[in-house]
């Protein structure tokens, strides 16, 4: 890593253009080197976190008194059947929620302080296609 905290990456790769569907891909010449940006280490915790929606004229509770921990460079597994929240946590994590409608309750942090609302545009859900 360099003083700047980018990472370098050293690109090596001396073959022939190649063609594909997507365009032609340039040679590169052996040895050029890129710097690629630093990514922030994140830690996200939330703490009895509630979630709701409007339904039939009253509020529908989604999420109840959620509580957990995603530390950096560890995997996690969020497992449930459909319909049990796990879409609405993860978009809640990343920022995408309605805060508007105070639908949100509980305590919601991003390396120990409260969730900024920026924090949605450096976060991302892709949702699974089923």
């Amino acid at each position: 890593m360099s003083g700047n905290g980018n990472h370098r990456a050293r690109l090596i790769n001396s073959g022939p253009a190649t063609h594909t569907s997507r365009g032609i891909h340039p040679t590169l010449d052996a040895g050029i080197e890129v710097l690629l940006p630093s990514v922030p280490r994140v830690e996200l915790k939330c703490n009895a976190l509630g979630f709701s929606v409007p339904a039939k004229g009253e509020q529908k509770r989604i999420l109840h008194g959620v509580s957990c921990v995603f530390k950096p460079g560890e995997l996690s597994a969020l497992m449930g059947p459909s319909g049990s929240g796990k879409t609405t946590l993860l978009s809640t994590l990343a920022g995408h929620h309605n805060a508007r409608a105070n639908a949100l309750t509980g305590t919601l942090t991003v390396n120990g302080v409260a969730m900024p609302p920026s924090f949605k545009q450096m976060s991302c859900l892709i949702p699974q296609d089923e």
